[in-house]
Parts: structure tokens; sequence; C-alpha cells
């Protein structure tokens, strides 16, 4: 068996803080000895619910050296073998800690390629260039999450040989309930925040920052109900929280539809799938992605989806959703109403969406994908 550390600068939840979890989870199940080095914050306590030894570690330079020092010292003193570091300063940190330390596999993932990251030009061109330089030098795999992200980090100027694709991995038969469950959970979700069980619930699952695009969906919604030709009421729910919260409820008073609009902040985890079950259509505007937990846990929930056209997103579901052109909400507005009036067509995409999750999207096969990684190679 193995000791494995995984290593990031975040303690809140998201997808990459989700991809650490269900390893930890599962490496400790498969008998390997965790670490994981993080953030103080809610996930550092999900880490250690999952059996790993956690250590509440904060980055504070971009290239911090007593992070550095610490982090060397601690890979020698706990006989590190697997090494596996996430996102931006964490992978450059870990990565020189392991100039001064022995470590037999060092596996780093960039969730999201960082020349899709909203940030000036300059910023970008720096931190592209120091992270693809050091994954050649001192990584012996980068993790791309589809084939699209793998060609983006290609373009980056991350050496092909250096790429494995795995997709994330989600647990399937949480969110695959029957009818008279979902039923039960839809009526406890609207009933909580007060939404007619008769409108129609268009909604979004994730945090509240800018490249999740919820402006765009904010003005598309807008839209929706100013069309007098949509016979319906309809209802905006976003499950989440973050940064842009009270931004997005000046946005939606601005734009008239507050009435009809609700973030619910962070919530607990048991809600998820009680909120795909509130909605009946997910509309997912982000503007940059690396895979899209929430579309995979939508398709395995036979819920119709419309989503931002980014090649991630395409790798994962491919037809079995509808796409609209990123950042255009005149063009998820089009969309959102041809699905309404060909409904029928919707939910029958659903069917081949949720077979496709199942097939391709398992925590186990998720699992058993790292676990031929982290054996094979450490050999």
């Amino acid at each position: 068996m193995a000791n494995i550390l995984y290593v990031t600068n975040s303690g809140s939840y998201g997808g990459m803080e989700r991809y650490v979890l269900e390893l930890t989870s599962g490496m400790v199940k498969r008998g390997h000895k965790v670490f994981v080095w993080c953030k103080d914050g809610p996930m550092a306590l999900e880490y250690e619910k999952a059996g790993g030894f956690v250590l509440r570690k904060r980055i504070g330079f971009d290239i911090d050296p007593l992070y550095i020092w610490d982090l060397a010292g601690f890979i020698k003193r706990n006989k590190v073998e697997i090494l596996h570091a996430n996102e931006l300063k964490a992978v450059v940190n870990a990565l020189l800690a392991c100039l001064i330390s022995n470590v037999k596999l060092k596996i780093t993932h960039s969730h999201t390629p960082i020349s899709t990251w909203k940030i000036t030009q300059v910023k970008k061109y720096f931190n592209v260039s120091l992270y693809s330089f050091l994954v050649n030098k001192l990584s012996d795999f980068e993790i791309a999450l589809t084939e699209s992200i793998k060609k983006i980090k290609i373009s980056e100027g991350i050496k092909e040989k250096k790429l494995i694709v795995i997709p994330n991995g989600i647990d399937i038969d949480r969110f695959d309930i029957d009818p008279k469950l979902k039923m039960g959970f839809l009526k406890e979700i609207r009933g909580r925040y007060r939404i007619p069980l008769e409108y129609f619930v268009l909604g979004n699952l994730s945090r509240l920052t800018e490249e999740k695009g919820y402006d765009t969906l904010l003005r598309a919604f807008s839209l929706i109900m100013s069309d007098k030709t949509l016979d319906k009421e309809f209802f905006l729910l976003i499950a989440g929280g973050g940064k842009m919260e009270n931004h997005l409820k000046k946005m939606a008073e601005e734009l008239g539809i507050l009435d009809r609009f609700v973030i619910t902040g962070v919530f607990k985890e048991e809600d998820k799938v009680k909120f795909y079950a509130s909605m009946d259509l997910l509309t997912f505007p982000s503007l940059t992605e690396g895979f899209g937990y929430v579309i995979a846990e939508a398709m395995v929930s036979s819920l119709p989806i419309v989503a931002s056209d980014l090649p991630a997103l395409r790798d994962v579901a491919l037809d079995t959703i509808t796409y609209f052109t990123a950042g255009d909400e005149n063009d998820l507005y089009i969309k959102i109403k041809k699905m309404i009036y060909h409904w029928d067509k919707a939910h029958l995409k659903t069917v081949d969406a949720k077979k496709r999750a199942r097939d391709l999207f398992s925590v186990e096969k998720f699992m058993e994908s790292y676990s031929n990684l982290y054996l094979k190679e450490r050999l």
C-alpha cells in the first residue's frame, strides 16, 4: 500500500475540492494512507471524515519558501510515495518542494486550463508559461479531464507525453432516484423557497463566481419573462453561494425579475439531489469549465439541460443535451424557448444522457483509473 499526499490551496466547496474528496475516500477504502494539505475550511473536515490525515496549510506568496520547506520536510518524514497537486499555486509550490525531497510519482492537475481563465493577458501568459515549464520539467503526469482539455493543455506548452485523460466520477445511484422520492424532494424544495408547484423552474447549481456566467443567465431569464407567447409561469432557482450574490440580486432587481428569482446560498451536500429534483430545466451558462460535475449529475437525474457550447461540456454530453453560444443571452433565450415548445423531444434526450453518464462517469470507473495510474507508475 502507498503513502499518498494530495495538495490544494483551498478549503471551501467546489469541483476541484470534491475531486480530491472522492480520491481521498476511495484511496483510504483501498487501504492506502492518505494525507491532505489544504486551507482550513469545511472541506478540511470532509477530508478527515473520509479518513484522510489533514494538515491545514495555506500558501501565502505565489512561490512560498516557508511552505515549500515545510512540505519537503513532511514528504521526507512521512515517506510520501505519490504526490498529487491540484491547481496553479499548489502545483508550483509542491513541485518545487519535490526538488528537495524524494517522491516516486508526481501528478499535477490544473482542472480548468489556465489559458481559459478570466484574468489579464499578461497574468495569463506568465501563469501558463510557469505552469507548463514546471510540469514539463518536474511532473510525471498532468491530468486532463477530457480530450478537448488535453488539446488545450498541449497548446499551452505541456508535452503530450505528460498528459493523461481521466474524467471525473460521480455517485450514480445517489442521483438516479425513483419518481416518488423525486416528487417528495420537489415539494420540499419548492415549499422551502415558496415556489408554486405549477411553476416552470429553470435552475443552476454552482458557486457564484464570474466564470459561471450568471449575468448571461439572468438576462436570458428576463427575456423569457417578457415573452408573452410562452404560456407558463417561470421561476429561476440558483443553488449556491459566493462573492457575486449581492451583484446578482441587484441585477435581478434592475431587470424586474426579483420576485421570480432566488439564490439559496451555500447549501448542505445532502440537498444537491433535492435541488435537481425541484428543477424542470437545468441552465448551465459557464464561460469556462474543465469537466462540469453539474452536467453529469443532471444527466443521471434525467433533467433536460441547456449548456454553454464549451468543448469540455461537449466531451461530457455529446448530443444528449442542448447547447447555446457561451455568453450570448439571446441565444440562450432562443434555445430555452425551443426546448419548451418541443418539450417531448427535450425529455427524450434525457434517456441517452443518463445512459452515457452511467457508462462513462461512475465513481468506480474514476477510482479504478487512478488506482491503475498510481500503482502501475509507482512500481
